[in-house]
């Protein structure tokens, strides 16, 4: 179930990241996306941190 999720999830955002790429180039998706991810990573180590 969770890795059907994530397929999906992955295959519906395709059309949209193509769009941001096609307007904003790869560099400043790319580097976008490094910082999401880090700040989403950042909250799982709080969130986690919180049930302990």
């Amino acid at each position: 179930m969770i890795l059907s999720s994530f397929f999906w999830s992955y295959a519906l955002l395709q059309v949209p990241g193509g769009w941001l790429l096609d307007r904003y180039g790869p560099r400043k998706v790319i580097t976008g996306a490094l910082f999401g991810w880090g700040f989403f990573q950042a909250i799982i180590g709080l969130a986690a941190a919180g049930l302990a």
